[in-house]
């Protein structure tokens, strides 16, 4: 095991329980693995948003987001940039074809996370940014064009109460459902 105990000096971990446990997540997600991901995950565990309120860890959205970044080939990047005790603050990345397809490329995130005793416990994205233009608004004016296509109401797993669903039978479908708005657009 040199290769994953020099991946944790490299990343200052070599001497943080939590940075080891938050560096194995990061791993886990990098992998698409959804089983390791939740074995990572401490039953008190809370997301902050960022309207202040907090969730807890929602296992079947983990995995169906899995599932979709599977289907639509994502590569997910990290960089641990900062430890502070239960604390690890990590830049991410997250590259796919959804993305790219809806025109704003790589998305990158400063995350907080904490964890103790082997388990995440708590996470909270600090900073969220789009490689070019606004994912929401691009995401909104893709989801209006594909409300007004005949037969994307009906395409199971594409369009559900007004918004995307993203799982494994969505992502071929968005991606089509992109090829095409993409051609129209151009």
């Amino acid at each position: 095991m040199i290769l994953p105990f020099a991946l944790l000096l490299a990343s200052g971990c070599a001497q943080s329980d939590p940075c080891r446990t938050v560096e194995t997540y990061l791993r886990a997600l990098k992998a698409l693995d959804a089983d390791r991901i939740e074995a990572l995950i401490d039953p008190s565990f809370r997301s902050k948003r960022d309207d202040g309120s907090d969730a807890p860890f929602n296992y079947a959205g983990s995995r169906a987001n899995r599932e979709f970044e599977r289907g639509t080939r994502t590569k997910w990047t990290y960089k641990i940039v900062g430890v502070d005790g239960e604390r690890i603050m990590v830049l991410l990345t997250e590259d796919n074809e959804y993305y790219r397809l809806l025109g704003v490329g790589v998305r990158t995130q400063i995350t907080a996370y904490a964890a103790r005793n082997g388990k995440v416990y708590f996470a909270e994205g600090k900073v969220m940014v789009d490689e070019q233009g606004s994912y929401s608004l691009a995401k909104r004016a893709f989801l209006d064009w594909l409300k007004g296509q005949p037969g994307a109401a009906a395409d199971a797993g594409v369009n559900l109460s007004g918004d995307l669903v993203f799982n494994a039978a969505s992502a071929p479908k968005l991606l089509r459902w992109l090829r095409k708005y993409n051609s129209i657009r151009k």
